[in-house]
């Protein structure tokens, strides 16, 4: 209900504004006609008369129309004060670890932080309350599962795809949940019942929105290391389905940049045996 305050609070707030607006256009408008009559009547004085063209009557309407916009913008004032501090949660600031922060991205905090502890009850309720949260974004675009995957709450990432969530919905630098997944490796995290989760719920590697060609290639010994880890996910993806033809920005394929970048980083020499396991993972 709270989240629905905002938005009505927002949607008045809007309403509001606009028609402040058009008011002080209007007025404005009447202010540059009054001027241009004043230098109209000024230059055809002698021509019109004395009193003009009935000019004292549109001085007095004038004064009436000045009036009543001034009136009426500071009822506008008004009931804008009004909204926005009495309709809606995210107006009222607490003190909290993150500084003095609105109520609403209290809430916000709140709700990412017991997806990243991996607390499905506090998920659950929140959810209850605020069905909104099912499509939240974090403010650097991340989904709600995809902040799921980045901390590894597998609970939570469970209970999501069990509910119909998009493994595949597009978050944050156009990455996916599955992509989020693998390229966690690049942080020594990996987490096979997640990824073997992702699968089962069948997780795309391949979107026209994710800017990665080939989840294997992006798997695999960037920092010059070939660990087991990195063996066991080329090997599940492998097993997955993942394509070995899809190349890299250069044209190569998982086997070309396996060969190329074991060279370079001296891999087929300092690990020979899981560099040989590589090659014939990617052979197929």
């Amino acid at each position: 209900m709270a989240f629905m305050g905002v938005l009505v609070a927002a949607g008045l707030f809007y309403v509001v504004f606009l028609i402040w607006l058009g008011v002080l256009v209007l007025g404005v408008v009447l202010l540059v006609l009054g001027i241009l009559f004043e230098v109209f009547y000024g230059r055809n004085k002698r021509r019109l008369g004395a009193e003009g063209v009935g000019k004292k009557k549109w001085q007095k309407v004038a004064g009436i129309v000045c009036l009543v916009i001034s009136v009426i913008n500071l009822g506008l004032a008004g009931g804008s004060f009004y909204f926005i501090t009495h309709m809606g949660p995210d107006t009222k600031t607490v003190s909290t670890e993150n500084g003095v922060v609105s109520v609403l991205q209290e809430e916000r905090f709140a709700f990412e932080g017991a997806v990243e502890r991996d607390d499905l009850d506090e998920v659950k309720r929140m959810l209850e309350e605020k069905p909104a949260y099912w499509d939240y974004k974090a403010v650097d675009g991340s989904t709600v599962i995809g902040i799921a995957i980045a901390n590894g709450s597998v609970e939570v990432t469970r209970f999501l795809l069990e509910n119909g969530v998009d493994a595949d919905v597009v978050g944050s630098s156009t990455d996916t949940a599955f992509w989020r997944c693998v390229r966690k490796i690049k942080e020594g995290i990996y987490n096979p019942e997640m990824l073997e989760l992702l699968l089962d719920y069948g997780a795309s590697a391949y979107r026209e929105e994710v800017s990665y060609l080939n989840p294997i290639i992006a798997a695999m010994c960037e920092d010059g290391d070939l660990t087991d880890e990195e063996l066991d996910l080329l090997e599940r993806l492998v097993d997955a389905g993942m394509s070995l033809t899809n190349t890299n920005g250069i044209g190569e394929n998982a086997e070309a940049y396996l060969e190329r970048i074991g060279k370079e980083k001296g891999i087929a020499d300092d690990q020979p045996e899981q560099y040989e396991r590589g090659l014939e993972l990617l052979r197929g």
